[in-house]
């Protein structure tokens, strides 16, 4: 499945933000971020993914149905160990590009030490089009989902 240059463009303007130690970090795509880099650094963490399980391949799902997937995801994390810091996703430049996108804050995770071979296993799993990947420098790169349907 080809994703289209529109979505691509939600996911690169989008504002991604992860809460740590009582702050809210907040990234994007292609950028560098030196606060996720110390968050690393402070986790002894050499990698991170931020994703999601809200709104499978982009699908519109209802609250109850995004709220139990999500569920299911910090399940999964909770039963594997992983260390991860709750945050979200959200589309646009400021609150009105929300309205006009349609795209409302979709809770997610930033996962801890997971390598891009295993966030595509996640990808797959959770039916996503793609997530953001954050390397030890603080770098935060989209990896698109290479294992979709």
């Amino acid at each position: 499945m080809t994703i289209s240059a529109e979505l691509l463009t939600h996911y690169f303007q989008a504002h991604y933000q992860v809460s740590y130690q009582g702050r809210s970090i907040t990234f994007r795509v292609e950028e560098q971020n030196a606060e996720l880099a110390q968050l690393l650094r402070e986790q002894k963490a050499n990698s991170a993914l931020f994703v999601t399980a809200f709104n499978p391949y982009s699908q519109r799902l209802s609250d109850d149905e995004n709220f139990t997937r999500n569920q299911m995801l910090e399940l999964k994390l909770r039963h594997l160990n992983k260390r991860y810091f709750s945050g979200y996703g959200t589309g646009g430049e400021n609150a009105a590009d929300n309205r006009q996108h349609k795209w409302p804050k979709e809770l997610s995770h930033l996962v801890l030490d997971i390598e891009k071979e295993e966030a595509q296993r996640w990808l797959h799993e959770f039916a996503q089009n793609a997530a953001v990947f954050i390397d030890n420098n603080g770098n935060c790169s989209l990896i698109l989902n290479q294992l979709q349907r």
